[in-house]
């Protein structure tokens, strides 16, 4: 969902021309940034889950 925000947010901005402004720059370029660092903290923090019972 917050990938779909980030993607409509470019779009938008880009068919505006407020792109230009440095602070819709900041904003947009920071979300992101946010996604990939959540996206590296629940790689990390998935752990691999056996699904077969104990011997």
């Amino acid at each position: 969902m917050s990938v779909a925000i980030v993607g409509i947010g470019f779009f938008t901005a880009g068919m505006f021309e407020v792109l230009d402004y440095i602070i819709i720059k900041a904003l947009l370029f920071g979300g992101f940034g946010i996604l990939i660092i959540m996206a590296f903290v629940f790689a990390f923090k998935n752990s691999v889950k056996k699904n077969r019972p104990e011997d």
